[in-house]
């Protein structure tokens, strides 16, 4: 073997620990009102820069939207 192909060629990587798959965690609404879920949507406004923010609580089993508001900002107080 010449000295430019040994060079080159890969040489066997250290060990690599293997790890579990991480288990999803599932959420099960047993009836209404029993889990909500948030979200926050950012939307194009009427000219270029300007954006809105939909503040959305949904219930899970239902899916029935508890509540909604939009606002020109994005703050954790208005998300509380």
């Amino acid at each position: 073997m010449s000295l430019t192909r040994a060079a080159t060629t890969v040489r066997p990587g250290r060990c690599t620990a293997s790890w579990p798959p991480r288990a999803i965690p599932e959420l099960v609404a047993t009836g209404p009102n029993a889990m909500w879920s948030w979200d926050i949507t950012k939307m194009r406004g009427p000219s270029k820069g300007i954006w809105y923010h939909a503040y959305v609580v949904i219930d899970i089993y239902s899916r029935y939207v508890l509540g909604w508001r939009i606002e020109a900002v994005e703050d954790g107080d208005l998300a509380a």
